[in-house]
């Protein structure tokens, strides 16, 4: 993911290109162990729909 959508993208304080420190920025998140089984972690969003 950090190759093809690009490390600024996916971690913004990071500048393009950045790729080891991306990696080791991905390797520092609980729960790592599952990047290297399915080869990415990723945070998946839903917006719910809110009204008063």
């Amino acid at each position: 993911m950090l190759k093809s959508e690009g490390v600024r993208n996916m971690l913004p304080f990071l500048k393009d290109g950045d790729l080891t420190e991306g990696i080791r920025v991905y390797r520092h998140f609980p729960s790592s162990d599952r990047m290297k089984q399915f080869g990415c972690t990723a945070i998946g969003i839903r917006i719910s729909k809110f009204e008063l």
